[in-house]
Order: C-alpha cells, then structure tokens, then sequence
C-alpha cells in the first residue's frame, strides 16, 4: 500500500513546492521583506486646456503595478492640490503608473506611464500624465431594404486609430447603432481615424462601407479629430446590395479553356510578357473524367489546363499553347480520349510531354493523383465519377486543402483496393466526400474509416452541393459560377478558380438558385466569374440579378 501512495504522496509535495514558488514570483516586491522598500516614484497629473495649455488635475485614480506582469502594487500614495504625487515605500523595479478616470469627464478615460526605480533609496520621477480632452464622433447607419431605407439589421460601426509612431491603423472601438440607426462614439484622443460601416440582413451580407463609401480599408477618407473636438453627421446609408460580374467565353469549350487561361485568372501577359508556366494539363473537351482530375493537379503544380478535340488541336488551343509555351506537357486519358495524333501534334509544339493514362477514369484519375501529389496529401476529396458536377465543385477546395480530387465507384459497397493503396501512398490524410449517399454510399463512407478519418459535403442537389463544399471558403473578392447542368464549358472554370484561391459554384442557365445566390453575399464577393456562354449562363445569372423559384 505505502508503495502505491508513496509516488501520489511526492507528486502532492511537488505541486506545494510549485505553488509556493509561483506564489513569492507573483508577489509584489514591495511586499517582501528581504528587499528594502525605500524607494519612491513621484510625478504630475495634468489636464489638458481648449488653448493647447495645461492645468493641475488631482481627480480620478491613481493605480501603481509591476511590469511586464501587471500584478498591482498597493503603496502609501500622496496626493497634493498642485497635480503631483509620491508613491513610496517601494523597491527596485519597473512599474507602470496609470491614472483612470470616473465617467461622465471631458478628457480620455484614462493615461499611463511606465517608470523605473534603478536602486534602494532612489527617488524616480515618472513622466507628466497628460489628460487629452477627449473628442466624440457620431452619426447614423441605414440601409436600404427591399427599397426602403431601415435601420441596418445587426450593424456595427468600427473606428480605426491612427498610431503616430508606427504610422499604422489599429482597431480602437466598436458601436452598435441603437433602434433609430444612431451611434456614436465618445471619449476619444485626438488623431486621425478611419469608419468602416457593416451590416448584416436579408439582402446584403457581410457589406461593409469605409466612411464615406469606400468598399476596400484603403478607399476610406481620414477623418481628424481635434483635441476636444466633435465630428457629427458621419452618416451612411448602404444601398441595395450590386454584384458585379464579368463572363469568360469563346465561341465554343475550346475557345472558353484558351480564353480563361489567358484571363486575369490564369496566365495573361504582364508589360507584353507571359508568365513561365512549368506544366500545361490538355484533356478532352468531348468528356468530363479526365479533366476533373487534371484541374486541381494542374493547379497544384502551378499550371495550366486546356481542352482539345480527340483527333483535333482546336486552334485557339494551338495558338494558347503558343503563347504559354509551357515547359512541360501532361497529356490526361487514353487514346480514346485524345488520339496519338494530337499527342504527336503536341510534342510538335512541345518536346517535353508524357501521358498518363490508365484502363478506366477511375485508374486514370489515381494516376494523375500519385503524379501531381507524390510528395503526399493533406486532405483527399473524393467524387463520383459517373457525374462532373460535385467533383467540378470539389476541384477549388482540394487545392486550397492541399490534396487532389479523386473519383470513385461510390455506389460500390466498399473502397476498392487500389484506391486503399493510394490513400495510404499519399499518408492516410483525412477524407472528404462530396455528394449525396445517391453518388458515394453510407456502405463505401463506412469502409475509408479503416483507412482515414473522413466527412462528407452534400445537399439536396448538386447547387447546394457546391455550396456546402464553398462554405469553408470564408469572405473573399472573388467567386466562380458555372454551369450546373452541362460540362463543356465549366471543366475549365474549376482549374482557375483553384488557381485564383476562390469557391466554384454552379448554376441553372436562367437564374441563380437561391443558396447559391446567398452564399455568394455571405462571402462577400465583389466580382462574379461567370464561366462560360449564355447558351450555359444566360443572362439572368449576370449580377445574381434573376433568382430560381
């Protein structure tokens, strides 16, 4: 029994000792006994005045602690009529005077000042404590909903101050608007701040507005505030949340790939030069599996894809390939996809070019997994491959996660073996499945847990889908849409949005689902990339102007 306990019994002692200890570490040195407390620290509390000068201030409190902790010190203190003090009784250190205010006062809600005592029996003189007087800004915040201005639901106004010594913004203080939209903020120091102004309703979320109508922080104009001083009638209205949106299209899937890649979202000239592009992917435009998978592999290694014809080179894909002049080509599918005469028209154009290929999509896009990530994976997604959609909508955040898109028979009751042997090639990261139990099944879920933690992303429809897969994206300027229904346009829109870090979504042809829609203002995106021709996207998608239902 004594042998059991006895450990117990020297862990106990051990926890005393390390409390004792951090007991005397923390205890204010002006509290022990072995060290002289002869020591003073004496300064001078001042206000300032409308005309720039100063008078005597012996309101408010006056808090003495120790430094860097900022445990609290209680010493004698004295105060006198003509604004100085003297706290004594105190030992070496370094100590942070600070003297806060009682509130309703025209000067800022408290100054401080550190100080050092050097030695036993010196007398330190802290800085002057210089009240400010403070100033007030206000105004109103509304909206404009459903055409009607209204108070902005769940707004907030943030200042931002300008620090002198750095000449950088901090974040200072948030206001909550009350009922009629009216805030205000109060006790400030002079200097230079900047407004932001942001809401969240029905109609318009995550908008903020840089005082006075700025959409980005360095759009804001300064506002000065002078010492005293107050700057009323900051008022914003938000109107209407606007989309704007820009297509990127050719005349056909061909044009559309070879118009995207020289896009501002792939690799356009900079000063008449185009960027080095280490690998260029080319898959066939006539099917979707092989370009599924290349997209985010391309992505990952930081190049392009395009599409070509089986026995053909389009030559708007001849004439970007190019342009690109890629050091290095990756041809994606067998010879029914693209034929040994478009492979030998490209090692024209490109000497440097292998294909892999393997006896089906599903080996094919293993292989092209293995070639693009052989340094392992963080995260794996897996899709179905009987369908584009949901894998086309994984593409974007497999790369963002740092791991490829890998289709699968996801209506067989277990994982196939080489697909085990991947996850565990690529290190056994954690799993995501994207797609109803209709494309992957409960049954093959439940058998990636012998091999990797997984999650899946689904909902009701390939829209909402694509949305739950987005929603980990958080705000950003930039959003993808596609078609939702066809894939000859939308292969190429999930290498760039990948490429470009931003959420694919996908569409109807003549109106925006609504959870696409909302997903897109939640993630408070200024541009809208519409991927594809209005026989794919009508006009009713530009701006998320037209909505489904």
């Amino acid at each position: 029994m004594l042998l059991t306990r006895r450990p117990f019994l020297l862990i106990v002692v051990a926890m005393i000792v390390l409390a004792l200890v951090a007991f005397v570490a923390v205890v204010p040195a002006s509290a022990r006994a072995d060290v002289p407390a002869t020591s003073s620290i004496s300064g001078r509390v001042l206000g300032q005045t409308a005309d720039g000068g100063t008078i005597p201030m012996t309101g408010g409190t006056l808090v003495l602690s120790l430094r860097p902790t900022g445990a609290a010190v209680t010493a004698p203190l004295d105060r006198r009529p003509d604004g100085t003090y003297t706290f004594s009784g105190l030992v070496p250190g370094t100590y942070t005077v600070r003297l806060n205010l009682s509130f309703p006062s025209i000067y800022v809600r408290s100054v401080q000042t550190a100080v050092v005592v050097p030695a036993a029996g010196s007398a330190a003189v802290a800085s002057d404590l210089v009240l400010a007087l403070s100033g007030t800004f206000s105004g109103t915040f509304r909206a404009i909903v459903n055409g009607v201005e209204t108070r902005a639901s769940g707004s907030r106004v943030e200042i931002f101050y300008l620090e002198p010594l750095t000449g950088t913004f901090r974040h200072y203080e948030v206001a909550y608007p009350s009922e009629t939209g009216a805030w205000r903020f109060g006790y400030l120091p002079a200097g230079t701040y900047r407004l932001s102004f942001g809401a969240y309703d029905t109609t318009r979320t995550n908008e903020t507005v840089y005082w006075p109508s700025g959409r980005r922080f360095g759009e804001a104009r300064d506002v000065i505030l002078t010492p005293g001083g107050t700057v009323s009638n900051l008022d914003v209205v938000l109107p209407e949340r606007a989309v704007a949106s820009r297509r990127i299209a050719g005349a056909d899937r061909y044009a559309t790939s070879a118009a995207m890649s020289s896009s501002t979202w792939g690799f356009p000239d900079v000063g008449g030069t185009t960027p080095e592009v280490p690998v260029l992917y080319v898959a066939s435009g006539r099917d979707f599996p092989d370009a599924l998978s290349a997209g985010p592999a391309a992505a990952r290694q930081e190049g392009a894809l395009l599409l070509v014809d089986r026995d053909t080179i389009p030559t708007a894909v001849r004439d970007e390939i190019l342009r690109l002049s890629p050091d290095h080509i990756v041809v994606v599918g067998g010879e029914a996809a693209i034929s040994a005469s478009v492979f030998r028209d490209l090692a024209s154009l490109q000497p440097s070019v292998e294909r892999i290929a393997g006896a089906d999509r599903y080996e094919t896009s293993r292989l092209v997994a293995r070639s693009a990530f052989s340094d392992g994976a963080e995260r794996i997604f897996v899709a179905t491959g009987s369908n584009f959609a949901d894998a086309l909508s994984a593409g974007p955040a497999a790369v963002r996660d740092g791991g490829p898109v890998v289709l699968v028979r996801g209506t067989a009751p277990d994982v196939d073996a080489p697909t085990r042997d991947l996850v565990t090639t690529l290190g056994a990261p954690p799993v995501a499945i994207v797609g109803g139990y209709e494309a992957v099944s409960q049954k093959f879920q439940y058998s990636l847990l012998s091999l990797s933690w997984n999650e899946r992303y689904a909902g009701p429809d390939r829209f909402a889908t694509a949305v739950a897969v987005n929603a980990s994206f958080g705000p950003g300027e930039t959003a993808f849409v596609t078609s939702g229904l066809g894939f000859a346009d939308a292969l190429v829109a999930g290498a760039a949005a990948a490429r470009a870090g931003a959420p694919l979504y996908l569409s109807e042809q003549s109106c925006v689902p609504e959870g696409v829609r909302r997903a897109v203002l939640d993630g408070a995106a200024f541009d809208v990339v519409l991927v594809g021709g209005t026989a794919s996207l009508g006009a009713g998608v530009e701006g998320l102007s037209t909505r489904c239902g």
